[in-house]
């Protein structure tokens, strides 16, 4: 490679980690202030994790549930969304971007009384319906242009033109009166009331200027006026071409390219002024007719500013007009509110879809609304915001995908979820009433996680005893049994506490068969024995004690299975659940030295017990040491089975195979 190459290849690559962050090499501060730097290491410049700042809260969580029903239906939650007012939700709104939107779709959507419905009866009311939302949307569209047009007031002319955009004629004629232009402010008075005629007198006056040649003597700011009292908003045609004499000569102009407006103030001025909008019965247009016309004009190329395909304020005009006029195809949610999603930040786009999804008919991608909510949700986890986003991701249209997403994002939290016998704090305390109250979290979903997660805690194999817990605490009765089996009640046999291991058994209830239908062959054993150990069950009980002995006689040829064990190969687990069931044989075949009814010496021998206590056992029973090694004749005077007494050794030769896994139930 080059030396440039070999660089590049050596450099430090900026990546995201699990939780949502980026990783990166710098020596600069970070300049959006919405981030925080957290140096991790320092070498030749800074190492820094990018953190979300948390000065300003992630989610709203608390606005959001009072309009949220949440049911659960199969043991998994999920969400559905009452539909409220779009003025409520506008008022709740932090961004004032975000308010913007809620406004807008307030002025479309929403029915309410305001100076426009003054003195309007019920059915005047839908009567002029359309008229109504016009002049409110006229309005809305008003105060927003007029909020960010700049007008050079030097320019009387291009100043009206742009107060224009905005539908205040009244300053533009003041505009035009300060300058003199009386003839220019006659018209654009009367703009508001243009009908056809007034318009085409306008269009003649135009064409008789082209016509006649003038047209090139007319200043583009005047033509434009003209056009705009023609009902023309888009494109002045000029005189050109090769047959043109140079001194006629006039340039065609776009009106938004001249005057460098927004796609919002064309769109207005179609709105406010344009004659092909009014192209109906009354001579007035609606807002569907000023949709349709636009998006004609920006199919012609007649419009070179365009919104983009995810801008909200169009989107939520063509979700109007398209509810008015079935020719007018509806956009598809939530792909068409992207445009408020911000880097990191999509809990704007969520509740906007969400709450047009609860208040109207709109047509929904049901995987783009699950990648949204997924993304949503990572966010949010990964600002450590847990309960937020589990609310996020009840919106996940699937029921198996929802739960298996709830359940990872559990794990994830795993170490600091709160339990209802841990909660102590009041931040757990609230934790756990979010989750299983407000969020309605199946309980046994917690619980299994910090069973996974107390099951590999440590370096050393876990917290066993909390796993277990956990996992009856999640009613996982087969799993809590297996964990009983495998983990706990060897390593409890072991150290000798058999009180202890007598209450994790009775954590399975007093019928414990009726949730483990193979407890009879595996918990069973451990619990019988602890009563056995703690005196509870008799030495002389020769009905429980026949019956740990068989179960016992089982497990060795279960751990056996005709093959040799290589203790040096076995894992931890497999290792104490080996030893503890030599311990328990032992502990019975000693138990016959004192008084024990435990059975006759053939019996006892067939207990997995190890070599000592075999030789033990035989001596008490009279039969001399030396005749051990002869296992042959040994085994015809006791008829025991060869094979039994090979499985019961200590299985040290090198040919043996380790224990399977899950063996000794």
């Amino acid at each position: 490679m080059s030396e440039q190459d070999r660089a590049w290849h050596n450099s430090f690559k900026p990546h995201f980690t699990t939780d949502g962050r980026i990783v990166y090499r710098t020596s600069k501060l970070a300049k959006d202030q919405t981030w925080e730097e957290k140096p991790i290491a320092g070498a030749r410049g800074s190492l820094v994790v990018m953190a979300r700042s948390h000065s300003k809260k992630a989610y709203d969580l608390d606005s959001a549930l009072p309009s949220s029903k949440i049911t659960v239906k199969n043991d998994i939650p999920a969400v559905q969304h009452e539909a409220a007012p779009f003025s409520q939700l506008a008022t709740q709104a932090q961004d004032k971007e975000v308010a913007d939107i809620y406004n807008l779709a307030h002025v479309l959507f929403d029915d309410y009384e305001d100076e426009f419905t003054l003195g309007l009866s019920g059915p005047l009311q839908k009567t002029f319906a359309h008229r109504i939302r016009k002049d409110r949307l006229a309005k809305y569209l008003s105060e927003k242009i007029l909020a960010t047009v700049d007008a050079d007031e030097q320019n009387s002319l291009k100043a009206a033109i742009l107060r224009l955009t905005g539908h205040d004629i009244r300053g533009a004629c003041e505009l035009l009166k300060d300058s003199k232009n009386i003839r220019l402010l006659l018209l654009v008075a009367q703009l508001d009331g243009a009908d056809a005629m007034f318009m085409d007198d306008a269009k003649a006056q135009i064409d008789a200027w082209r016509d006649h040649k003038s047209l090139s003597e007319f200043d583009c700011d005047v033509r434009t006026l003209y056009e705009l009292c023609s009902g023309n908003v888009a494109v002045s045609r000029g005189k050109e071409g090769k047959t043109v004499p140079v001194e006629d000569q006039t340039e065609t102009f776009d009106i938004s390219t001249r005057y460098g407006l927004s796609w919002l103030q064309c769109f207005a001025l179609g709105l406010f002024y344009g004659k092909a909008e009014k192209n109906n019965a009354e001579g007035i247009g609606r807002i569907e007719d000023a949709v349709r016309e636009y998006q004609s004009r920006c199919d012609r190329e007649e419009e070179p500013t365009k919104p983009s395909e995810h801008d909200v304020h169009w989107s939520l005009l063509k979700l109007y007009a398209s509810r008015h006029d079935e020719a007018l195809s509806a956009p598809r949610f939530p792909a068409a509110l992207e445009g408020l999603s911000q880097p990191w930040n999509h809990a704007a786009t969520f509740n906007f879809a969400q709450a047009c999804q609860a208040a109207l008919e709109v047509l929904v991608d049901a995987t783009k609304a699950d990648e949204l909510a997924e993304t949503l949700a990572a966010e949010l986890g990964a600002q450590g915001d847990l309960a937020s986003a589990i609310y996020v991701l009840l919106h996940i249209s699937k029921p198996e995908t929802r739960q298996t997403l709830i359940q990872a994002l559990l794990d994830r939290f795993a170490a600091s979820l709160p339990g209802s016998d841990t909660a102590t704090s009041d931040s757990g305390i609230a934790l756990w009433q979010r989750l299983t109250m407000d969020l309605k979290v199946p309980t046994s979903w917690i619980y299994m996680s910090k069973a996974r997660y107390a099951a590999s805690a440590t370096n050393k194999g876990g917290d066993n005893i909390s796993e277990l817990c956990y996992l009856v605490a999640a009613e996982a009765w087969e799993d809590a049994h297996q964990c009983l089996l495998r983990r706990v009640a060897p390593s409890l046999i072991i150290d000798e506490d058999y009180t202890f291991l007598l209450e994790m058994c009775r954590l399975f209830g007093d019928d414990p068969i009726r949730r483990v239908s193979s407890w009879y062959k595996g918990g069973e054993v451990f619990a019988t024995f602890s009563q056995l150990m703690t005196h509870m069950i008799a030495k002389t009980d020769i009905s429980a004690i026949a019956s740990l002995r068989k179960k016992l006689v089982t497990m060795g040829h279960k751990q056996a299975d005709g093959r040799k064990v290589k203790l040096g190969q076995l894992s931890q687990h497999e290792l104490e659940e080996h030893a503890a069931v030599r311990e328990m044989a032992n502990s019975l075949a000693r138990l016959s030295q004192q008084g024990g009814s435990v059975g006759e010496t053939k019996e006892i021998l067939e207990l997995p017990i190890t070599e000592d206590v075999r030789l033990e056992i035989m001596m008490d029973a009279g039969i001399a040491p030396q005749q051990s090694t002869n296992k042959s004749r040994r085994n015809k005077g006791l008829g025991i089975n060869q094979a039994t007494l090979e499985d019961n050794d200590d299985a040290m030769d090198e040919d043996s195979d380790p224990i399977p896994n899950g063996t000794g139930a």
